[in-house]
């Protein structure tokens, strides 16, 4: 009998377990564009309560959406720090995979930035164009990127700064081309002395030295920032390459005074 009855609550549990509703972190999307060439894979990540509260939304658009474990520590970010802290957001992460890997944001030896001006491009013309359509937003847009993605937020930021209101750049390889970015920045600041935007950028201490070696000079030359830019370059202690708390960090610096 004692043997039945712990049969019978093992079944219990199990039953239990199984009538849970699965664990969802993000819901895949595709369409077609026409600026790349072909098909183009997103993520979405809605906040909770979306589908009943008739609310409109900022929207996170983050770069490599295909890292998972990358979208998914976004993802928490977003649902740790909502309410609170930060608004409530929508998450897109977009899949540089297939015809959206072309985003790089070096010049090449005529001096022309083709990969990252054709995915400016299709930001603006049709990515951005489809969420707006699809989901109930309000207009206000960060980019988030990461790496060699993040080397072309930075370029987002330096060349089309009217697409996005904020940027969130972890460990943005800068080494690749160094004086390509740093006589941008400089010549964009100048350039636009009205400028109101804010900008996170963090690198780890222990990350690669393309990092490392640049990014002094950067900060440096953003400290000649006009007023309407808000900006910060953290050091990330006890971190590698795209330090796990970028997303965190920044919203914090955006939305909750931290500094």
């Amino acid at each position: 009998m004692k043997k039945l009855k712990l049969l019978l609550i093992a079944c219990m549990v199990q039953m239990s377990l199984s009538a849970q509703n699965d664990v969802i972190i993000g819901k895949y999307r595709k369409f077609e564009s026409k600026i790349l060439g072909g098909e183009v894979t997103y993520l979405e990540h809605l906040p909770e309560g979306y589908e009943k509260s008739g609310k409109t939304y900022p929207v996170v658009f983050i770069m490599n959406g295909q890292n998972i474990s990358q979208f998914a520590n976004d993802a928490a970010t977003l649902d740790n720090l909502s309410g609170d802290r930060v608004p409530d957001m929508i998450l897109i992460g977009i899949s540089n995979t297939g015809v959206a890997d072309t985003y790089w944001s070096c010049p090449d030896d005529s001096g022309s930035v083709q990969g990252g001006k054709t995915f400016c491009t299709f930001l603006k013309d049709e990515l951005i164009p489809e969420i707006e359509k699809i989901y109930r937003t309000n207009g206000y847009r960060i980019m988030a990127g990461q790496s060699n993605t993040g080397l072309f937020a930075m370029y987002n930021f330096l060349v089309y700064p009217e697409m996005f209101n904020a940027y969130v750049i972890a460990s943005p390889m800068f080494g690749w081309c160094p004086d390509f970015f740093l006589n941008k920045t400089k010549s964009m600041l100048t350039d636009h002395p009205g400028i109101k935007k804010k900008l996170y950028i963090s690198y780890g201490d222990l990350d690669y030295v393309q990092i490392l070696n640049p990014i002094h000079d950067f900060a440096e030359a953003l400290k000649k920032s006009p007023a309407g830019l808000e900006w910060k370059v953290e050091l990330i202690g006890n971190a590698s390459h795209v330090p796990s708390s970028t997303l965190n960090n920044g919203l914090l610096f955006f939305f909750s005074g931290a500094r």
